[in-house]
């Protein structure tokens, strides 16, 4: 008998750990996760959020297709970042708001969640899946980076969770 193992953190239904078994049976139960959130995200509410965010990420990427496309010589955005962008904010929890996207002038994509203005923490992503990161909270800022791989770092879970908890 073989065994496979799929995690789902209790901050979000749709936050969940790779899967970590590598038999037919493992391949079986990611398939039928996958077909959860797949479903999932059709649905009205967590469909209508995806949606919003993904039509934002696809018209920066329309905009911001060429050098110089905000007339102070912005770097291009390549597909690569495109793709990492859309895959970061998929893997999202659910808890957390959709957040302002934009484009940075060095070509990457940046998630901006602004509660007031002394809350505020922004990430921003590349194709590289560096994800650079800055807070507010008060009194107290952080700023750091972290690699993105098929989950979202805990240090920008946790400050995230310094804005909306």
């Amino acid at each position: 008998m073989n065994t496979s193992c799929y995690s789902i953190d209790n901050e979000s239904f749709m936050y969940m750990q790779p899967a970590t078994g590598i038999s037919e049976d493992a391949d079986l139960v990611e398939e039928i996760m996958n077909q959860v959130k797949s479903d999932f995200y059709r649905t009205f509410i967590f469909g209508e959020r995806s949606n919003e965010i993904s039509n934002e990420i696809e018209e920066i990427a329309t905009e911001g297709g060429c050098d110089n496309w905000d007339g102070y010589g912005g770097k291009a955005i390549d597909h690569r970042s495109y793709l990492v962008a859309y895959d970061f904010f998929n893997t999202m929890p659910t808890t957390i708001p959709v957040p302002e996207v934009s484009l940075d002038p060095d070509g990457e994509i940046s998630f901006e969640w602004f509660k007031d203005s002394d809350n505020i923490f922004s990430v921003s992503i590349g194709g590289d899946k560096m994800i650079t990161y800055a807070g507010v909270f008060g009194i107290n800022k952080v700023q750091g980076k972290e690699c993105f791989s098929t989950l979202i770092p805990q240090p920008i879970i946790e400050n995230l969770l310094r804005i909306y908890a």
